[in-house]
């Protein structure tokens, strides 16, 4: 998710927040004293003097709340996706970043010290025009890192020979959870 829309998101559900406040205060204020909300007098004046009560009020309301959700799905549905599967489109070849996990896996297959390999495609650039394979690695407990590192330069020297180009990617070394109770893996 990028800045801009992490902004927009916060200031949606944020104006989202305030506005159900404001109708929870509504709701609750003749309960609390007994007596109608003053504004809503005001504005029940303002409606009438408009025109908008009873029925042409309320397909003026739904007009309004129909106009906003379709605001809403065109803002959903036109944003563009981040994550992709093909890593190299070329004429007339097409890799999935799903093979280059694949080939990753063979590779760091007989290190014992790697737990497991992941592997997305992601968009880079202002208009989305780089591809870069963000490679994650679980590594076990106290694995010899330097060592580890080199497996991995081998490795991805590898894939780039086998698919005769270099490949942007983004090595990410981690530990957690599934590394620690996975089971010990025997080289022989």
């Amino acid at each position: 998710m990028s800045n801009a829309n992490r902004t927009m998101n916060r200031l949606l559900l944020g104006l989202v927040g305030v506005l159900l406040f404001v109708f929870a205060a509504l709701a609750a204020w003749p309960a609390v004293t007994g007596d109608p909300f003053p504004a809503l007098s005001s504005l029940a004046d303002g409606l009438d003097r408009l025109g908008l009560t009873g029925a042409r009020g309320i397909w003026v309301g739904v007009a309004v709340l129909s106009v906003l959700v379709l605001l809403a799905l065109i803002w959903i549905l036109t944003r563009t996706r981040r994550r992709e599967p093909v890593i190299i489109d070329d004429e007339d070849v097409i890799v999935d970043g799903t093979i280059m996990r694949d080939l990753l896996q063979a590779e760091l297959s007989t290190a014992p010290e790697v737990a497991g390999v992941s592997a997305t495609v992601h968009r880079r650039g202002r208009r989305g025009e780089t591809r870069v394979l963000h490679v994650r690695v679980q590594v076990r407990p106290r694995a010899d890192l330097p060592s580890t590192l080199d497996r991995l330069t081998a490795a991805v020297a590898a894939l780039d020979a086998t698919l005769g180009t270099r490949v942007p990617l983004v090595l990410h070394l981690t530990t957690g959870v599934r590394s620690a109770l996975a089971r010990a893996r025997r080289v022989t």
